[in-house]
């Protein structure tokens, strides 16, 4: 048993006559005040004659969708973020024809930013641009991806998956096909045969594992591909 200190949270109020001296990250890891925040922020925003959305939930693509819209109508459209996450959405979404911005701030605005364009963007990842947020969403949405020692330069995605990938951008795709794709992509990652299931696969890397370590060797499960109802 391991004793941990109890720290308290720092207490405040949220309101247009306060002014708080916390962290910026202390305030935004408080989900209430956040949203409080968020809505003091927002009259203001419309006082001054801002157009101002709120999304129900991630802001990513609601702020891809708008400048893509704004772009498409012929207006300059420019996002700047401090998160290269938005990247990924910007390349998938944004149409060819139209161009949106992307300036990527670094260092708390100390550091020279990064400008890319989504017309360039959709150049250099040229066919995988479909299977970007695909791509994206099995990584875990991070630097490392949601299956174990699968990162993204793992380099896992080719042209033989094409029509496996394209299923995940159907809206209306089923349950069971979305299924059948995924336990797909995983015995492709993995390396498996295109005949073999996830378990039959997972099976044959755990005898290629073990079959090469001494009899004391831990095996670590993680290491092989996720079980049917996991993926």
């Amino acid at each position: 048993m391991q004793r941990t200190v109890d720290k308290s949270a720092v207490r405040f109020d949220v309101a247009p006559s306060n002014s708080v001296k916390i962290a910026k990250e202390q305030l935004l890891s408080n989900v209430e005040k956040k949203k409080e925040f968020l809505k003091f922020l927002s009259i203001d925003f419309k006082k001054a004659k801002f157009l101002v959305l709120q999304a129900p939930s991630d802001a990513d693509v609601l702020i891809v969708e708008t400048a893509k819209t704004e772009a498409e109508s012929g207006h300059s459209a420019i996002i700047v973020d401090i998160d290269s996450e938005l990247l990924v959405f910007i390349a998938a979404l944004a149409q060819p024809q139209a161009t949106v911005y992307h300036m990527l701030v670094l260092g708390n605005f100390t550091t020279a930013s990064n400008v890319y364009c989504s017309r360039e963007l959709h150049k250099g990842f040229g066919h995988m641009t479909k299977a970007l947020i695909f791509m994206h969403a099995f990584m875990g949405c991070d630097t490392t991806s949601a299956v174990y020692r699968k990162g993204p330069n793992s380099g896992f995605y080719d042209r033989k998956m094409q029509k496996v990938v394209d299923i995940f951008n159907i809206s209306n795709a089923s349950q069971d096909s979305v299924e059948a794709a995924g336990e797909k992509f995983i015995v492709h990652l993995y390396g498996g045969e295109s005949s073999d299931g996830v378990y039959k696969t997972r099976y044959k890397k755990y005898i290629q594992t073990v079959g090469k370590k001494p009899p004391n060797y831990v095996m670590i499960l993680a290491c092989l591909p996720p079980t049917s109802f996991a993926s």
